[in-house]
């Protein structure tokens, strides 16, 4: 116990304390483990080039339903626009090695992202995502995708303190269904 006195006469008395190294006991809430039947995916407006090395380019477009990733498979040169927000996404591959885990750097241009990012203002790549969340108390975190997709994870720990939080993907059957 430490007393400490102010200019005007008062006292008061601050109580410090040592650091705890007892482990922390993390309890978890109830939750299922059944996927959910939406899979995560969204409808795109896919424009593609058909041959961009012929004398005439020519472009080829589909509707596709495209699940959030952080994987990619093959190389990608295309333009999309996100039917459910409108914004408008190019994607272009700038190393792409095939192996048993494919190593792709995909930039990524978002037109209304006017954050600076790994290569500038709105253009990312997948290599470049990142967690946020509330703090104070910690009852969420998002992982920012590289196209500016949130995955959502909800706490699933009783507390609400840093130290004990353990969060869950669940919304989806996508790739990040129960994720830790």
């Amino acid at each position: 116990m430490a007393r400490i006195s102010c200019g005007l006469g008062l006292s008061t008395f601050v109580f410090l304390r040592r650091p705890s190294t007892d482990p922390v006991k993390v309890a978890l809430l109830p939750f299922t483990n059944s996927p959910p039947m939406w899979d995560g995916s969204y409808l795109y407006l896919t424009i593609a080039p058909i041959d961009p090395t012929s004398e005439h380019l020519k472009f080829k477009s589909s509707t596709l339903l495209i699940k959030p990733t952080v994987r990619h498979d093959s190389s990608v040169n295309e333009f999309q626009v996100d039917v459910h927000s409108g914004m408008f996404l190019l994607r272009q591959t700038d190393i792409f090695i095939s192996d048993v885990i494919p190593v792709s750097l995909t930039r990524t241009y978002r037109v209304w992202d006017f954050y600076p990012r790994a290569f500038g203002v709105g253009t990312n790549h997948p290599y470049d995502i990142c967690p946020t969340g509330t703090r104070f108390p910690y009852t969420y975190m998002d992982l920012n995708l590289e196209d500016g997709r949130q995955i959502h994870f909800g706490r699933i720990s009783k507390g609400t303190g840093y130290a004990d939080a353990v969060f869950r993907r669940a919304e989806t059957s996508s790739e990040f269904h129960g994720a830790r």
